[in-house]
């Protein structure tokens, strides 16, 4: 292992908590003693562990913390993307980062699920009709009939595409490369993207972001779609041009938007996205369900037992490219 630990006896893991714990941390008590600290406090005089579990972003004065304490070896993020790793941790090759790939692909998958649903059987304008308690009856979509574009073809993108294909969706993937994948067919290279929009009735965005994927999604891939598509955005909120999205929007050129994430979050109470018609906004929350503490925590004790053993955590990341060094797309 690249990174080995430092000694014979097992240090303290540190965790970083936002405030107190989410659940339970028996499990870790049980491999080593654990120090849990609250990001909303600044670190303590002498903080300087060999292991961090990571489970919220951390501030600004942790931050410096984690670029410098100088026995860091191993920092596991309870979540997937690491955009906001690379400032405190760019400078540190000699610290392995991992993160919780998997642990929320099934959550994200049935989110998408949910809202290209809601999209193309017309959910949002029947609330709206029962609100102003008009009877309104009209034909809407299939989801058999419907192509759905998923663009990420890693672990979340392979879920999405899974769950939209078994209730009879035609799906393409995007990846960073073209290749043919076993469950789901031709995946798309993302220089190709251009050619499969316009087929899209459901565009669904699961890609990292990185110096590729940043504003990957603009007026020039707006103006590509048909009329009546919608865009789903679970990845993160910069991947699309905001301000490319709301003219779309606010043309009628896109139909629709269900939005997990943003450019500035929370969205701030002003941004036209709150009110365009067509729109739905979720905070953030498209990963989220109840247990995910245990099951993280499950995922981090698998890793932790390996690292204690010698060997190299599972599902290192690579922080300049900016996602999983093993994950193909």
């Amino acid at each position: 292992m690249s990174s080995s630990r430092t000694g014979s006896a097992v240090d303290p893991v540190a965790v970083l908590c936002d405030g107190e714990p989410g659940g339970s941390l028996d499990g870790l008590r049980e491999r080593a003693p654990v120090l849990v600290s609250s990001l909303r406090e600044p670190p303590p005089p002498g903080w300087n562990p060999e292991i961090v579990y990571l489970t919220e972003w951390p501030t600004t004065p942790w931050e410096q913390a984690l670029a410098e304490a100088p026995r860091l070896r191993w920092v596991h993020w309870a979540g997937v993307g690491v955009d906001r790793l690379r400032g405190p941790l760019s400078s540190r090759p000699e610290v392995l980062v991992s993160t919780s790939r998997g642990v929320f692909d099934q959550a994200m998958a049935e989110y998408a699920v949910m809202l290209g649903l809601a999209a193309l059987r017309d959910l949002w304008p029947t609330w709206e009709y029962q609100r102003l308690r008009r009877w309104a009856p009209r034909p809407t979509r299939r989801l058999a009939d419907a192509q759905v574009v998923v663009v990420g073809a890693g672990s979340i993108g392979h879920a999405v595409g899974r769950a939209f294909s078994g209730l009879g969706a035609e799906v393409r993937l995007v990846g960073r490369a073209g290749r043919t994948d076993p469950e789901l067919g031709t995946v798309v290279a993302v220089g190709e993207l251009g050619e499969v929009v316009p087929e899209a009735d459901l565009l669904v965005l699961a890609v990292p972001l990185t110096k590729d994927t940043r504003g990957m999604i603009d007026r020039a891939v707006f103006d590509r779609l048909k009329p009546g598509a919608h865009l789903i955005n679970l990845a993160r909120g910069p991947v699309v041009v905001e301000a490319d999205l709301v003219a779309a929007l606010a043309s009628g050129r896109l139909a629709g938007a269900a939005l997990d994430v943003f450019d500035t979050e929370p969205l701030p109470a002003d941004h036209p996205l709150w009110t365009l018609p067509g729109v739905v906004v979720s905070p953030h929350m498209s990963a989220s369900a109840h247990g995910d503490w245990d099951r993280l925590l499950t995922h981090f004790l698998f890793n932790l037992d390996r690292y204690l053993a010698g060997e190299r955590p599972l599902d290192l990341v690579d922080l300049e490219q900016g996602f999983v060094s093993s994950e193909r797309d």
